[in-house]
């Protein structure tokens, strides 16, 4: 019986998934093993194998909700559940706030950036099911999605609640050596794709991965230009230095 070894650490170092290959059984001059051992290894090679492909799934999956300006209308009950369920110190920092409106204004602002990468600016709409399951979760009545609207035309209070949602998930701006890093990354991108819609999913997944807040698409864009040029200048220099 041939079996594999798989080695994870290669496959997350970007080279080909290894394996060391053996024989088990009589022909290999071992002792044969059982039933049991073989499920066992076949178990273990799926293990090691598995966390790699949900990732990457999940990546695609999250993928989607990248640089929305507002909540959707429609959230499965697994999307609230994963970006709408708070750790105890986030549920702490939420719970802090005396009032109802207060409490679910920061637990929106926390899981609007867990979700999308950007700060919520506004809420003309909340899914009946994440106000349920908010209420729910901080034992809290669910006020009147007018009084909450009317709480964020106060800037002072909507500014605190993307701060302390930045702050709980430790987002931050886009510096200037921040932005000379993405075009470097996105150069490298041009070399795989120059789909401009390919480069602006990437250029949001980079940010949401360096714990960066998503910018307006339009900014990026400009961004996605100044690396194109950049690429295709060095590609010229490169073909006339052959020449």
């Amino acid at each position: 019986l041939m079996t594999s070894r798989f080695d994870p650490q290669a496959f997350a170092d970007g080279a080909s998934p290894k394996h060391t290959v053996g024989f088990r059984g009589n022909c290999s001059g071992r002792r044969p093993i059982s039933f049991a051992e073989q499920l066992l290894a076949v178990r273990d090679l799926s293990d090691a194998i598995a966390p790699w492909f949900s990732e990457g799934a999940m990546d695609n999956w999250q993928s989607t909700f990248f640089g929305l300006k507002r909540l959707p209308r429609e959230l499965t009950a697994f999307e609230i559940e994963a970006f709408f369920t708070f750790t105890r110190a986030e549920g702490q920092l939420i719970e802090d706030r005396r009032r109802a409106e207060l409490m679910l204004g920061l637990a929106l602002q926390i899981g609007f950036l867990r979700m999308s990468g950007r700060l919520l600016d506004a809420v003309p709409m909340i899914p009946p099911a994440l106000w349920r399951h908010l209420g729910t979760q901080f034992d809290v009545a669910t006020p009147d999605l007018a009084s909450l609207s009317a709480l964020y035309r106060r800037a002072p209070t909507l500014i605190e609640h993307q701060q302390l949602a930045c702050e709980a998930l430790g987002f931050r701006w886009l510096s200037e050596p921040q932005r000379r890093a993405l075009v470097r990354a996105l150069r490298r991108e041009l070399t795989r794709t120059r789909d401009r819609e390919r480069l602006l999913m990437f250029a949001r997944r980079w940010l949401y991965d360096h714990h960066l807040i998503i910018m307006h698409e339009r900014a990026l864009r400009s961004i996605i230009v100044s690396a194109t040029r950049q690429y295709e200048a060095a590609l010229a220099r490169s073909i006339h230095e052959e020449i």
